[in-house]
């Protein structure tokens, strides 16, 4: 029997409006990701502001992830995220109306930040669920795979449009597209007709205790324990630049919109060859090996940032530069997120699966909002090239630790 392709998977009936769907969404969400971090700059004009928003963004990650995949199992996964769906529609558009009409504040900010990421926590689960039901077990690789792909296009190509549509357009504009991408998204999503037989035990199952089991057993692991903490070291040492982007495109690099639509693009692209080139790496390196690797670029980067503060010339070749600095970053990233999810993958009992994944993401992203908040209370009195230089020493700083650990896990074979 001849193994299955990307063809069979596309000739399926469900899953292809599923993809669709998953397309317009990711391209919205990147268009909307860069309009969000433009508007809240543009409005404070500090990037202090600009990381603790960054900071708000993440803490439903952390509050709600652990029990939302548990409450998530006992619901249909297509009605749950219909409805996310629409609540994070109705709330940019309300944002964008809010915006035209020139009521916009920090408090608001704040709240639509917040609640819109309350919203993704929750459709999150939902999501990962619901793409594993549609395709048969013989496409199910292919169909991921091929979600990756579509996905990681999807937001490439978004990120340049956001870029494009706010230099000419404006935020609101952006806006708009993420609002139209909801309706178009939703309207697919309602073509899947996909009955889920959610059990009575699991309906009527105590989401807290799920949770308690879960966490019980990550604790009782010392594989996916090591595995979280470099989670929260990499989470850590990546908040303050992701959080101080924007701020340090206008203040340090001294370009618009459209060259922070590009860097973005530059990051995707590294992390998705990152992410294709990893399994094959670790087969010769050992997967330390290459998480070092990706925490010594990350302070390569931040000491190169900190010189660019001070760099004469910005012409092209400045420009060129620095998306080959963000190219590196993605495959830095690439490596670690991946690298770290095969870890976890591996070492997870396949019942604890879904209460594991999520544990992971909402126990590892702890450090995203505290390290982002952080950095914008330092943003507040020192300027961004001092406080890039300053996470450069503490990353070598953190090096210079591990390396006793590294030299014993070197006789280690690779996998």
């Amino acid at each position: 029997m001849n193994a299955p392709t990307y063809r069979d998977v596309l000739r399926q009936k469900k899953y292809p409006l599923l993809l669709s769907s998953n397309l317009v969404n990711r391209f919205g969400d990147a268009v909307d990701t860069l309009a969000f971090s433009w508007l809240v700059y543009a409005f404070t004009g500090e990037g202090m502001w600009a990381a603790i928003v960054f900071a708000v963004n993440k803490i439903p990650s952390v509050f709600f992830l652990p029990l939302s995949g548990a409450i998530v199992e006992k619901y249909e996964k297509k009605k749950v995220i219909l409805l996310c769906d629409a609540i994070r529609c109705a709330l940019v558009a309300a944002l964008m109306g809010i915006l035209l009409a020139g009521k916009l504040s920090l408090p608001i900010l704040f709240s639509f930040t917040f609640l819109i990421s309350t919203a993704e926590a929750f459709r999150m689960p939902a999501s990962n669920s619901f793409i594993t039901q549609l395709p048969g077990k013989e496409l199910l690789d292919r169909s991921l795979v091929l979600n990756v792909i579509v996905s990681t296009a999807a937001e490439i190509a978004g990120t340049a449009a956001g870029g494009f549509v706010i230099s000419r357009l404006g935020v609101s504009a952006a806006l708009l597209i993420d609002v139209i991408s909801f309706v178009i998204s939703i309207g697919l999503m309602l073509l899947i007709r996909h009955r889920e037989e959610v059990s009575a035990p699991l309906r009527q199952s105590n989401s807290l205790q799920i949770f308690k089991d879960g966490l019980f057993y990550m604790k009782n692991s010392p594989v996916l324990v090591h595995v979280i903490v470099v989670a929260l070291l990499a989470n850590a040492a990546m908040a303050p630049l992701d959080s101080l982007q924007t701020a340090a495109v206008v203040e340090v690099f001294h370009r618009e919109a459209d060259f922070l639509s590009l860097l973005n693009i530059a990051l995707s692209v590294g992390m998705f060859v990152g992410g294709v080139i990893y399994p094959a790496l670790r087969t010769q390196i050992r997967d330390h090996f290459l998480y070092l690797l990706s925490f010594l670029y990350l302070g390569v980067l931040y000491g190169s940032l900190a010189w660019f503060g001070h760099f004469g010339d910005r012409g092209p070749a400045f420009s060129l530069l620095l998306v080959l600095a963000y190219l590196l970053y993605g495959f830095a990233a690439g490596f670690l997120a991946t690298g770290l999810g095969i870890e976890l993958m591996e070492n997870t009992e396949q019942r604890y699966m879904a209460r594991t994944t999520t544990l992971f993401s909402s126990v590892s992203s702890l450090a995203t909002p505290v390290f982002s908040a952080a950095a914008g209370v330092l943003a507040g009195w020192m300027n961004l090239p001092a406080l890039f230089l300053f996470c450069s020493v503490l990353i070598a700083c953190g090096l210079l630790l591990c390396l006793p650990r590294m030299r014993k896990s070197a006789e280690k074979p690779a996998k």
